[in-house]
C-alpha cells in the first residue's frame, strides 16, 4: 500500500518550511525462516538483548520515532565490545542512545566528548556502534552506521559478521552504506552483501523525520562548513550530508537520506524541531523547495 501524504501548511514570515505527514499501514512483515525461539518471553521491554532469537525480540528493543522515515523501517541500536570477544549488546533504542547506554553498563565513559571522538573516528575503538534496521517495504535487514563514522572496511565486516551471528531467525541481511562517502569503493567491505540507499527508496527524493512546522531564513551550506559557521533557532539549516549533530535550530533539511534513530533526527525530536531529507536540496532553488514540501 503506498503511504498516504496530508501536507502541513505552514506561516508566512520570510522564508517557510514545512513538512509532510506520512502515514504507513505496512505491518512489520519480519522473515521467513525456521521456528524462531525468542531470547524475552516478557511483556515490558528489556533493557538489553545479547542475541536476537526472534523478530518479536527485535521489535521489543525497537526505537519507536514520531514519524516513519520512507520506507517504512524499524530500528535498534547495538553496540560491540571488542575487548570483550565481540560481545554485542542489542538494547532498548527507546530509552538508550550509544553514549547512555555504554555510560550506565560499561566501565570508563563518562564524557560525550571523548565518547564521540573515540567510537567514530579511531581505528583502535573499543567498541562499534551501530544499528540494525528492518526496511519493512523491501523485507531487508541491514547494518547501519552514522555518515560520519570513520570505521575501516575490516571494521565493518567485523560489525556485519558479529551482527550475522546473533541473529538466531532467517533474514536478508545486508550492510547499508548511510551517505554518498560510505558507498565509495574504498569504503565498502569485500564480502559482505549491500544494499544502497537509492534500491531502499527506489527514486524517492522525499523524506519526512520529525514532522512540524517553522519559519526562520534558510543557510545552505556543505556538511564540512558546519563546525564554522554560526547556527541558531533562527536558522533553517540546510545541509548537502546528514551530520553527526548540530546545534538547536529552526529545522534541519539534509541533501542525502537519515535513519529513523540517526542523532540529528533524535535531537530534533527532543527540541521539538522539523527535520526532513530533500534529495538535491542544497541545489535545488528555494521556490522548488517550498513546492516539494507543500507549503501553499
Amino acid at each position: 500500500m503506498k503511504p498516504r501524504m496530508r501536507p502541513y501548511r505552514a506561516l508566512r514570515a520570510g522564508i517557510v518550511a514545512a513538512l509532510f505527514v506520512v502515514v504507513f499501514a505496512t505491518p512489520l512483515s519480519g522473515c521467513s525462516g525456521d521456528v524462531e525461539v525468542c531470547q524475552w518471553s516478557g511483556d515490558e521491554r528489556p533493557e538489553v538483548l545479547f542475541r536476537l532469537g526472534c523478530r518479536r525480540d527485535f521489535k521489543m528493543l525497537a526505537g519507536q520515532p514520531e514519524s516513519s522515515a520512507l520506507p517504512a523501517s524499524q530500528s535498534v541500536l547495538f553496540l560491540i565490545d571488542r575487548t570483550d570477544g565481540n560481545k554485542i549488546h542489542f538494547f532498548d533504542s527507546e530509552k538508550y542512545l550509544h553514549f547512555a547506554y555504554a555510560s550506565e553498563n560499561l566501565d570508563g565513559y563518562t564524557d560525550l566528548f571523548a565518547f564521540n571522538a573515540e567510537m567514530y573516528y579511531l581505528e583502535g575503538r573499543r567498541l562499534l556502534l551501530g544499528t540494525l534496521a528492518h526496511h519493512i517495504g523491501p523485507n531487508i535487514w541491514s547494518v547501519e552506521i552514522v555518515p560520519t563514522d570513520k570505521a575501516s572496511p575490516d571494521m565493518i565486516r567485523q560489525m556485519y559478521d558479529v551482527v550475522q551471528a546473533s541473529i538466531d531467525f532467517d533474514c536478508d541481511l545486508r550492510y547499508h552504506p548511510t551517505s554518498n562517502a560510505l558507498e565509495m569503493p574504498s569504503r565498502l567491505p569485500e564480502g559482505v552483501p549491500i544494499v544502497t540507499t537509492a534500491e531502499l527508496y527506489q527514486g524517492a527524493t522525499y523524506q519526512g523525520m520529525h514532522l512540524g512546522e517553522t519559519v526562520g531564513r534558510v543557510k545552505r551550506m556543505k556538511l564540512e562548513e558546519l563546525a564554522a559557521t554560526y547556527v541558531s533557532r533562527m536558522d533553517i539549516v540546510v545541509l548537502d550530508r546528514v551530520p553527526n549533530d548540530i546545534a538547536a535550530v529552526a529545522g534541519l533539511v539534509t541533501g542525502e537520506f537519515q535513519t529513523p534513530l540517526a542523532h540529528v533526527n533524535l535531537l530534533a525530536e527532543a527540541r521539538g524541531t522539523p527535520n526532513m531529507a530533500l534529495v538535491g536540496a542544497t541545489t535545488t532553488p528555494p521556490s522548488l523547495i517550498r513546492t516539494e514540501c507543500g507549503s501553499g
